[in-house]
C-alpha cells in the first residue's frame, strides 16, 4: 500500500503529450475568452507605468501568451512604451509556444520580451499574476472533531485510489495550528474538509521583497479568509478540470487532469503587510473590469456577448474571481479598484 498526498501541480507541470490550449485542453482562462480582458488590464497598467521611472512588466505564468500579446498591442495604441516585458516561465515547451505567439507582435511594436526563471532583484514596474496562485501546491486537511486533525493522503488498494488520513507532517504543525487558531469556525461542523498552502510564504515573499517600486496585481479564483473557511464550506474548494468539464475528484485520471485550489486572499494580503507592501485594493473581477470600461470597449460586431457574460456574470467569473493589488513606494490609487470593494 502506498500512501501519498494530493497537491496541486505547478502551473507549468502539464503532460507533454496532450494539448495545453484550445478545445482539446482542460480549461480556458480569461485572456483567451476575449481580448477585452487584456485591454482592460493594459489600461490599468498604463495608469501605473506612466508614473514610474521604468515601464517594466513582469507576467508570472503567461500561459499561451494571449494576455501578453493583448497588453503589448493595447499599450502601443495608448502610446505607452514598455521598457521590457518579462515572462517568468520555466517550461521550455511553453517558452517556445510563447515566443512563437509574441514574435510578430513584439517586432511590430518594438517591444523587448525576455524570458526569465525568477523575479529580478530591485524590480521596478508592474508584476502580473493571472490564475497562477490557484495552481500552486496545496494541502488538503480533514477535521473530524475538535482534537482530531489529519491531512488527506491517498492510498492505492486493489488498483483503486482512495483517500486515507495521514498525520500532519512535523514541518507543517505550526502553520496548521495557526490556521485552526485563526479560524475556529472550521470546528463548528465536522467532518470539515478544506485546503491551505503552508508554503505560500516561500513563494510570495521573494516576490514581495524583490519589488523595489511599483504594483503587484493578483487575479484569481478565491475568497477572503472568513468566506474561504466558512462553517458551511465543509468540502473545501478543490476542483478538477478535464476537457473543460469540472468535477471534484482528483483521484480520477491522476496526472492528466488539471487540479485547482482557490486562493485565500487574506493570506496573500497578510504576507504583503509583513513585507511592508501596501494593500491598494481588493474587489471582484466584474467590479475591476467595469471600472476599466469593459462595457464601453465592447463591440458587438467583434466581441462575443457570451465571453463578456463569462467575464462579468456573478455565477461565472464575475464574482468568483477576485483582484488584489499591492504596492511598494506607490502613493496612488488604482482606477480598477475604485468604488465598492470586497472585505479582505
Amino acid at each position: 500500500m502506498d500512501v501519498g498526498r494530493i497537491v496541486c501541480p505547478q502551473p507549468w507541470v502539464l503532460s507533454q503529450r496532450k494539448k495545453k490550449f484550445g478545445p482539446q485542453g482542460d480549461f480556458t482562462t480569461a485572456p483567451n475568452f476575449s481580448a477585452l480582458f487584456g485591454q482592460c488590464i493594459a489600461e490599468q497598467l498604463h495608469e501605473v507605468l506612466s508614473q514610474l521611472p521604468m515601464a517594466n512588466i513582469l507576467e508570472i505564468g503567461p500561459g499561451n501568451g494571449a494576455l501578453a500579446a493583448t497588453v503589448i498591442e493595447t499599450l502601443a495604441t495608448l502610446g505607452q512604451p514598455i521598457s521590457t516585458y518579462y515572462l517568468l516561465e520555466t517550461s521550455p515547451s511553453l517558452q517556445t509556444y510563447q515566443r512563437q505567439h509574441l514574435q510578430s507582435i513584439s517586432e511590430h511594436t518594438q517591444t523587448s520580451c525576455q524570458w526569465i526563471s525568477e523575479v529580478p532583484e530591485n524590480f521596478i514596474g508592474v508584476i502580473l499574476a493571472n490564475e497562477v496562485i490557484d495552481a500552486l501546491p496545496a494541502e488538503r486537511f480533514c477535521i473530524t472533531d475538535a482534537k482530531t486533525h489529519a491531512y488527506q493522503g491517498v492510498t492505492l488498494k486493489a488498483d483503486q485510489w482512495n483517500w486515507e488520513p495521514i498525520p500532519i507532517p512535523t514541518k507543517h504543525q505550526t502553520s496548521f495550528t495557526q490556521l485552526i487558531t485563526n479560524h475556529p469556525q472550521c470546528l463548528i461542523h465536522t467532518p470539515y474538509v478544506s485546503e491551505y498552502r503552508p508554503a505560500l510564504s516561500e513563494w510570495v515573499t521573494p516576490l514581495y521583497q524583490r519589488l523595489q517600486q511599483g504594483v503587484i496585481v493578483f487575479i484569481d479564483y478565491g475568497y477572503h479568509a472568513a468566506e474561504y473557511y466558512h462553517p458551511e464550506r465543509t468540502h473545501g474548494t478543490l476542483r478538477c478540470f478535464y476537457h473543460h468539464q469540472q468535477h471534484d475528484n482528483p483521484l480520477w485520471l491522476p496526472g492528466i487532469q488539471d487540479i485547482s485550489v482557490h486562493v485565500d486572499f487574506s493570506a496573500l494580503a497578510a504576507l504583503a503587510t509583513q513585507n511592508k507592501l501596501d494593500i491598494l485594493g481588493y474587489c471582484t473581477q466584474a467590479n475591476f473590469l467595469i471600472n476599466l470600461h469593459i462595457l464601453d470597449k465592447f463591440n458587438p460586431q467583434i466581441d462575443s456577448q457570451e465571453a463578456l457574460q463569462k467575464l462579468l456574470h456573478p455565477i461565472e467569473m464575475g464574482e468568483t474571481v477576485k483582484v488584489l493589488a499591492l504596492g511598494k513606494n506607490w502613493p496612488h490609487t488604482l482606477q480598477g479598484l475604485q468604488g465598492r470593494q470586497s472585505i479582505l
